[in-house]
């Protein structure tokens, strides 16, 4: 297989692997900042909903360790990419040549994530790997996440324009989805409360008004 071959089979498993970690990095980016308080209140009361968080969580953790981790184990690091493409500068069949230097600062922006990048083991080897003993706990915050999802980003669409005039955009989730069936579920808690409130009240004739409010309600 030749150099270019090579280069670009270890880049296409990168960006899957990105492509994994991107996606269910902004599913979490709206389950947490971009829900409404009624939203918050639903997926605090559906533990499965607050599961899908955790989850979400974990899935990431476990791909980013693949992408940045120093282990030769993980042989799809893109640590371990950059080497080869500076080891074979010359030799490789470039689409748009990216200078020596640029490879060199890519991999010095992964090196200087050090720190965050031995959480992330630390993580997976102690908590994600011993999920059924353990109370997991965000020890990675949510903007340190963005912050090393962002770097394998760039750090992909420099490589992958480099090599074959491409780059990808990364920001697609299901949000669109979530939000109707978190919209259903709301409407039926507030349902259920009302339904309750008549029954205490001893109201034969339930709210019509307001259970037709409830469920003609949109946000």
């Amino acid at each position: 297989m030749n150099n270019n071959k090579v280069s670009i089979y270890h880049l296409e498993t990168v960006g899957k692997i990105l492509a994994n970690a991107s996606y269910f990095y902004y599913n979490l980016e709206y389950l947490v900042f971009d829900t409404n308080e009624e939203e918050k209140k639903v997926f605090n009361s559906y533990p499965v909903l607050k599961k899908i968080r955790l989850t979400l969580w974990s899935l990431i953790v476990l791909d980013l360790h693949k992408l940045l981790s120093k282990s030769s184990n993980d042989k799809f690091r893109i640590s371990k990419l950059v080497n080869c493409l500076i080891e074979l500068h010359k030799k490789i069949n470039w689409e748009n040549e990216i200078d020596i230097k640029e490879l060199h600062k890519i991999k010095s922006n992964l090196s200087s994530t050090q720190t965050k990048i031995e959480k992330i083991k630390e993580i997976r080897d102690t908590q994600i790997a011993h999920f059924d003993d353990i109370n997991l706990n965000y020890k990675l915050e949510l903007d340190e996440i963005f912050e090393l999802i962002t770097l394998c980003q760039d750090s992909f669409n420099t490589i992958n324009y480099a090599l074959n005039n491409s780059t990808s955009d990364w920001r697609f989730s299901d949000a669109v989805n979530f939000k109707p069936v978190v919209k259903n579920l709301y409407k039926y808690s507030m349902l259920k409360q009302l339904f309750y409130k008549n029954l205490k009240d001893m109201n034969e004739k339930i709210e019509l008004a307001e259970m037709d409010r409830i469920i003609k309600a949109s946000r």
